[in-house]
């Protein structure tokens, strides 16, 4: 059969397992492009002034073990301050990126390296730690929302909040009326400071408020839709391919028969519905907050199908309230061209190599900044 079993989790089973994903963390090295520096900064009496590998070796990365929850404009501050000192001085906008590719403000952090990184070597985890290259210039404004200050980072996390409650209750009530203002900067500092215990409070609040003046119905509504979004990465095709298939996710809305369905159940439909973006016979891997799952595979297979959906998203879901869901898609036989490196990604691949670079090995965890 199709349908798991009943749900036997409890919601302080649940509150528990939220927790502890809430503790899970990926180590970081941000780093920032030479051309970007201000030489002036670097004035050793040993050295050559404004030379590429001067300045390079002169502008420390900042290492940070990052909660995968986490999104990058909740600690944007503390990088800002971290290369303050090495860049020019009119910045146009501080954003990411990753091998060229802007990174988007509204994923967390944890589903940006799912999707970008950890399907590539899950069990030697060579992608470690991720590094990132922080830019302050050349902001690119049709890719990435330009988001500057902590209020536009919150004002963008609440708006993505309504979106998934809405597809839970078909309406935005418990924000727009159960969420006070305060309760909202509360919610957004309990995100900021990775504190589970106090953003599961409110919001449980939120949707107890919500109830009491709806008769109780919102649950049977809340079990029947479920918000998640599906990233599409294609297994060993060219960088660009695979990173804009990421980026323009398919968003749907997984409309459950019975909220008892399972995992399986629920993604095969899926399949069927977007078979051009997601053919079934070349699905490789299903990631879930960093796990993976094999899907041709009958024991992966026989998890997804033992896996109750509604249970899933409980237990799995994001601050933002959406399952998000990394789909790895096994490689056609046509490949795209190789596409030309960018300056940018030049630049980093010779600070790798010059003498300021310090190796993933040397990367220690104890030595990382933590909130």
């Amino acid at each position: 059969s199709s349908t798991s079993s009943s749900s036997s989790y409890t919601l302080h089973q649940i509150h528990q397992h939220q927790s502890e994903l809430w503790k899970g963390h990926i180590p970081i090295q941000f780093d920032i492009l030479q051309s970007e520096t201000n030489s002036q900064a670097f004035d050793s009496p040993t050295s050559t002034v404004g030379s590429k590998s001067n300045a390079l070796l002169k502008v420390p990365p900042m290492y940070k073990m990052v909660p995968r929850v986490a999104y990058f404009g909740t600690f944007l501050d503390e990088i800002v301050q971290h290369f303050q000192p090495y860049i020019k001085k009119e910045s146009d906008g501080v954003w990411m990126e990753w091998n060229g590719e802007p990174l988007k403000w509204n994923a967390p952090v944890g589903v940006l390296y799912d999707y970008l990184c950890a399907w590539k070597d899950r069990e030697r985890n060579e992608t470690l730690p991720w590094r990132i290259t922080v830019r302050f210039f050349a902001f690119p404004l049709d890719r990435v929302l330009e988001l500057h200050s902590d209020e536009d980072f919150q004002w963008n996390y609440i708006n993505n909040l309504k979106e998934s409650i809405f597809v839970q209750f078909n309406n935005t009530n418990p924000i727009m009326t159960c969420l006070s203002k305060a309760q909202q900067n509360e919610m957004w500092s309990a995100i900021k400071q990775v504190d589970y215990d106090s953003f599961s409070t409110i919001f449980q609040q939120m949707i107890n408020e919500y109830e009491k003046f709806s008769s109780g119905s919102s649950s049977n509504v809340s079990k029947k839709r479920i918000p998640i979004k599906v990233y599409r990465v294609e297994q060993n095709a060219q960088l660009k391919r695979e990173v804009s298939n990421a980026n323009q996710s398919v968003t749907s809305e997984l409309h459950c028969v019975r909220h008892m369905d399972s995992l399986h159940t629920s993604l095969h439909d899926f399949f069927t519905q977007h078979s051009d973006a997601f053919p079934m016979e070349r699905v490789e891997q299903i990631i879930i907050h960093g796990i993976h799952f094999t899907w041709r595979d009958s024991e992966g297979a026989e998890l997804l199908k033992a896996m109750n959906l509604f249970d899933v998203f409980r237990a799995f879901s994001h601050p933002d309230q959406l399952l998000y869901i990394v789909v790895v898609i096994e490689a056609s036989e046509e490949q795209e061209e190789p596409h030309e490196k960018t300056q940018e990604q030049q630049e980093q691949e010779e600070s790798e190599s010059s003498n300021g670079h310090v190796p993933p090995q040397e990367f220690s965890p104890e030595s990382a900044q933590d909130e």
